[in-house]
Parts: C-alpha cells; structure tokens; sequence
C-alpha cells in the first residue's frame, strides 16, 4: 500500500472528513483576486475555487492558516461515505484524489483515476495551500458531480491535521453553498455587531453537526482513534452505542469520572466467545464480570477485518460502582481493544470526554492522578538514580577517595525516603479510587520490594561489625597477623550485596510496568529507558577503569627466572614482600 492510501485509512477511520449533514456557510467575493469565491469554513480555514463553465471544471485553493496535511471531499450528502476527496501530505508534496467509499479501508484507497490536474500542497511562512482543478463532472462515475448551474447546491466536506501526516484530530468539518457560481453573493463586511450568545449557540450547533453520525441509527460519531468511531444517541433514559474498530480482537468501551481505567465500568465484547458484557474495572488487573448485568440489545461481530460492538446502556445504572452518565456533562469515555479476540493484555487504549447531548469532545484527562504521577516520580527516583548511584559510591570507593562511603549513606537513606513515600501514594490514591489494596500484580510486587527496602536499612543500621583497624591476632607459630573478619559478617555482607542487585533490577522492571499502567505518552518511556542506560553506562565505565587500574598497579614477581638467553638467573634469596596498592574495587562497611 502506498504512503497516501494508508494514510487516507486513518482518515476514513477518524471520520476526519464529514459529518452527517452539511451546514450552511456564506459564500463571498473572494479576497485573493486568482479566484472568483470564497468560504470561510472556520477562522483560519478558506477555501477559495474559480468555476469554468466552458470547460467545465473548478479550480480551488484551499489555504490553512498551520502546518498539517489538508483534505477537501465533495459529497451530496455531507457524509463521509459516500465521497471523493483531494488530500495534500506536504511531507510527501502529493495532492491526489481519494475514494471515501466504505470505513473498511484495507485496500489501496487512491482513485484508479486520478481526474485533478494542477495540483500541488505547499508550505511557507507557516501556512499550508492546497490547490487543484477537477472536472464538474468527473469521468469516474464513483465521484461526486458538481452542477454550475445556479441553483443547484454543492456540499463540500474539509479536514485538517496538525502534522504533515495522517493522524486522528478534531479538525474536519462541512458546508453547503447555494450553487458554485454563488448567485447570492454577500460582500464582506466588518460588522462585530453579533452579541456573544448568539455565537456560542452558533458554535454549539456548529459542534454538533460537524459530528453528526454517517450512521441513521445513531445522532452523533466521533473518532477518538485513528481506528476507532465512536457512534452513539441518547433515547430517554438510556444511551445506544455502536464502537466500530478497524481491525480484528477483543473491543471494550468503558465509563469513568477520571478518566483512569480503576475504579471504571466497562463493556466488553470478546468475539470468540461471541459475548459483549459488563466488567467491573476494580484494578488494573483482569476484569471481572459485573454482577447486575444491564445492558440490552448487546453485540459482538467482526466481517471483513472489521469488529463491530454494539450495545444499550442506561444512563443511571442500578449497580453499584457503575459510572453516571450525564447528557449534558462531560463523561471520560475509555476505549480498548486486543491484538486477539480472547482476553490479553490491550495493544492499544486510550480516553475522550464525551458530552452526549451536544457531542462536545475534549480532552478525558486519564493517564493517572497527581498522587500516581506523585508514585511514579518517588518511585523512579530512589529506584533507578539513588539506589543504583549508592551501589556505585560502595563498590567503587576507591574511584571517590573518601567520600564512597558518606555518600553511599547519603544515597541509600535518600532513595530508601523516596521509596517509602512513593508506596504511602500508592496506598493514598488506591484508596481514593475505592479499590482493594495490592489486588494486582504490580501492586504485590511494589509490596515486596518496599519490604526489602526496610529490610536494607534495618541490615544497615544492625551490621555485624568489623575486626578494629589494625587488629591482629596469633596463628599457632606465634606469628602476628590481621584478625580476620568473621563469618557473620561474611554472610551479611553477602546477603546485603546480593539483595541490593536483585532488588535493583527487579525495580527497573517494576517501573517500566508502572509507566504502562499510567498510559503515559510515548516520551516518558523513552525518558526513563535514557535513565536506565545512563545509569547502567556509569557502571561500566567505573567497572573497567577500577580493572584498568589494577591490573596496572599489579607488582610484577621478580622471583621466577627469565627463560630466555643470557637472562639473569632467578633469585636464591627470599622474595621481598610488595606492598598491596589502594586498589580495591569495593569496600567493606
């Protein structure tokens, strides 16, 4: 599949090009004197076009007021499917015609026909400029046929992007002129005369109708994902949804005040099983089936690559910990789906906050609380910089003269503060969530590593202490030498070395899952695996210097004869004891 076609699916998908029906825009004189007319589809979007009667076709520029790829369809209906649309990827610097004739956009989307001639999608200055000219009545009877006569009108449907390439966003919308050659003219005027209720009701209706539903069943559609259209109507005191993933597995749709998956109710369709039931969302762990089923009409297909999930859910469910859903609230609608039709953990996942009466979309926030933003910092902190630069300071002492020690201290008590506030959060929100403790598995593994965490300092502060400097003790020839360290203090020295790798690595993982769970974009993954691999060059940058050094400070034994010619014949006398260097690569403590 080529570049454009894939990108034009996550188009089709986002349903980034239409609405249900057009809404009515002014058509004006046009200000750029190359074309004759003008739409001003929304501040910052204008579509300019010159019709030639004589040769039949149009001309059209449209002109963004941003950078981002730009698409404009024509539809007699102000629908996405059917349509045809021209759409300019700046990065790629094609403009070429696309077929917007289904949602299932598995195969090469371009128009066999290219019929648009003249065109081209260019960037300066921070503004993008598409312009083409199609014939009014195309050779392909596929695509929509535009009239000049006066009249007859034209529905055009419009999107844009905030990125040269495809990618899903709020940006599209519709509008229908009288006819093309724009019989009613209205010139512009600076008139600010309109009082600002009557705009933001305008911008209401306007909302509302750039995402009506390309579906008769249902009022209003959204694509929170670029695979993924939400439709849905309210119908007295129940709500009806359609979920529409392109793409094969499991399809879940959730409900929550927080936009975070605890503490949610979901509704989860597993096409194996053929079933679409409702699941407590208690954790993060696997769902549960709720115990008050309440949903009706539920169902769970998939045709043609596509899995399709319906159902009817009341607004104000019987059973406790449901979520309320309000018309004219905005409520965090969560969405997931897997990459098989059984349960496993969910490829892709995310949240939009829906009002249902008005179809206002925005932001759900999820992605996790303060107090689990709190968790996760404390919990990286001491984890992965102080622990790890602890060990550090200990094992390579001789690298930091004689602050290896103080600062091992220093850092161990830090990252052992941190740890322990960090699993106080973790109880904090878990409760605030309503949710049962350690239910899970990365909240019994952040149990464990808490513990041994405590374990460490108790080891620390209880040490078995060492022989006194220059202590010496009589081996049975009478002979002086050092007291040796005793066999408890081996053994601990053992334990508390070994259990501070363990739990060290142990950690590393243990965050990384954190990180998942809070559903944070992609740059704080690529944050703490630089932390990680910063973290883990510093030790083996300190591991070789201390073998360069020893084995440069190495005494060479001059005892042993040389084998060569002529060499000098080894010593007959003692060998001189050398004395040790200050070289050691950890320390005792």
């Amino acid at each position: 599949m080529r570049a454009g076609s894939k990108a034009l699916g996550l188009v089709a998908a986002g349903c980034v090009l239409g609405s249900a029906l057009g809404q009515g825009s002014e058509c004006t004189a046009s200000t750029d004197a190359s074309f004759d007319y003008q739409v001003i589809a929304e501040d910052g979007f204008t579509v300019y076009w010159t019709v030639d009667t004589a040769a039949e076709e149009v001309t059209m520029q449209v002109v963004y007021d941003g950078e981002g790829f730009v698409g404009l369809g024509f539809s007699s209906t102000g629908a996405m499917v059917p349509a045809d649309a021209v759409v300019g990827l700046p990065d790629e610097g094609t403009a070429l015609e696309y077929d917007l004739s289904t949602y299932a956009l598995s195969s090469d989307n371009e128009h066999e026909t290219q019929e648009i001639s003249g065109a081209s999608v260019t960037q300066a200055d921070s503004t993008t400029t598409l312009v083409f000219t199609r014939p009014l009545s195309p050779a392909d009877d596929s695509k929509t046929v535009l009239s000049a006569e006066e009249g007859e009108k034209a529905t055009f449907i419009w999107a844009y992007g905030s990125s040269n390439t495809f990618q899903y966003h709020e940006a599209r919308g519709d509008f229908t002129v009288s006819d093309l050659l724009c019989s009613e003219v209205v010139e512009e005027e600076d008139d600010d005369s309109e009082g600002d209720d009557a705009a933001d009701a305008a911008d209401a209706e306007a909302a509302a109708e750039n995402c009506a539903s390309s579906d008769p069943d249902f009022e209003y559609e959204v694509a929170p994902h670029e695979d993924l259209a939400l439709f849905w109507s309210v119908v007295g005191t129940s709500v009806s949804v359609k979920a529409v993933y392109q793409g094969e597995g499991y399809l879940s749709i959730g409900f929550s005040d927080s936009g975070s998956m605890p503490g949610s109710d979901a509704v989860i369709g597993l096409p194996d099983e053929a079933t679409a039931l409702e699941y407590d969302m208690d954790s993060y762990g696997t769902p549960e089936e709720a115990a008050d089923q309440e949903i009706s009409n539920a169902t769970i297909t998939q045709v043609d690559g596509v899995t399709t999930l319906t159902f009817v859910r009341l607004l104000e469910p019987a059973g406790d910990g449901k979520q309320i859903l309000s018309v004219s609230e905005p409520t965090a609608w969560l969405y997931a789906w897997g990459g098989s039709n059984t349960f496993q953990e969910h490829s892709t996942r995310g949240a939009v906050s829906l009002t249902l009466d008005s179809c206002t979309v925005g932001d759900a926030g999820g992605g996790g609380t303060s107090t689990e933003y709190a968790h996760g910092w404390l919990m990286a902190l001491g984890w992965t910089l102080c622990f790890p630069a602890g060990i550090m300071y200990a094992r390579f002492s001789s690298s930091f003269k004689d602050i290896g020690f103080p600062a091992h201290r220093l850092l161990q008590s830090l990252g052992s503060v941190f740890v322990i506030i960090g699993f106080f959060c973790a109880v904090a929100f878990t409760e605030d969530f309503g949710l049962d403790h350690f239910s899970n598995t990365h909240g019994k593994a952040g149990l464990v590593l808490t513990i041994f965490v405590m374990l460490q300092v108790l080891a620390a502060v209880f040490r078995p202490s060492k022989p006194p400097a220059g202590a010496v003790i009589q081996d049975a020839n009478g002979q002086a030498k050092p007291a040796p360290v005793s066999k408890v203090r081996q053994a601990w020295t053992l334990l508390h070395r070994g259990l501070g790798y363990i739990t060290v690595t142990w950690a590393v993982f243990q965050c990384l899952g954190g990180i998942d769970l809070l559903e944070v974009d992609d740059v704080w993954w690529a944050l703490y695996i630089f932390l990680v691999i910063a973290v883990i060059t510093a030790f083996v940058v300190l591991q070789t210097l201390a073998y360069c050094r020893s084995k440069r400070d190495e005494p060479v034994d001059y005892s042993r004869p040389r084998s060569q010619a002529g060499s000098v014949p080894a010593s007959t006398g003692t060998r001189r004891p050398y004395p040790q260097p200050a070289t050691a690569t950890r320390m005792e403590y």
